[in-house]
């Protein structure tokens, strides 16, 4: 019952800051959670379990310590988060451009060999996936791509084209 007389005693905004917002935000963890363990085919309970075990925790002093400690360290969590998803953002984008950058320095020659290169390995992946129909025709349609990029290049070159 401690949540109870705490709520009775709070102001309207000291409420939302100390009950409210961390309820929200547990169940959304807890629903996330279930969500992604994928026990339950259907969200609907997943929403029902996680709704029952905070309404649980908010009747016990744990929800108060979760909440208090939400609120001292929620934003170190935000600057975090933040942090690592810019920082990763930025390495992905510099990989991204390096492979750009080196891609553009190549030599028509280099490019084509490259994609012979390439195409030899989907046609390896390609036999080890025979009995996968839908991996199949992945690996044949990247096959197909790669087959006219390589067409492309030849035609550059003033090779003729495979058939």
């Amino acid at each position: 019952m401690a949540i109870i007389e705490l709520i009775e005693t709070l102001a309207p905004w000291e409420l939302i800051n100390t009950f409210i917002i961390p309820f929200i935000v547990m169940f959304a963890i807890l629903w996330g959670t279930l969500a992604a363990m994928k026990i339950f085919k259907d969200k609907k309970i997943n929403a029902v379990i996680a709704l029952g075990i905070v309404l649980f925790l908010a009747s016990t002093d744990l929800f108060l310590m979760i909440s208090q400690w939400m609120i001292q360290l929620g934003s170190f969590v935000a600057v975090g988060a933040f942090l690592l998803v810019f920082v990763g953002g930025v390495i992905m984008w510099v990989i991204g451009r390096g492979r750009g950058i080196y891609w553009e320095g190549l030599t028509e020659q280099q490019r084509l060999r490259r994609k012979e290169e390439e195409r030899a390995k989907l046609y390896v992946k390609l036999n080890r996936a025979r009995g996968n129909p839908g991996k199949t025709e992945k690996l044949s349609r990247q096959i197909a791509d790669i087959t006219r990029e390589i067409n492309s290049i030849r035609a550059r070159l003033g090779i003729p084209p495979e058939m």
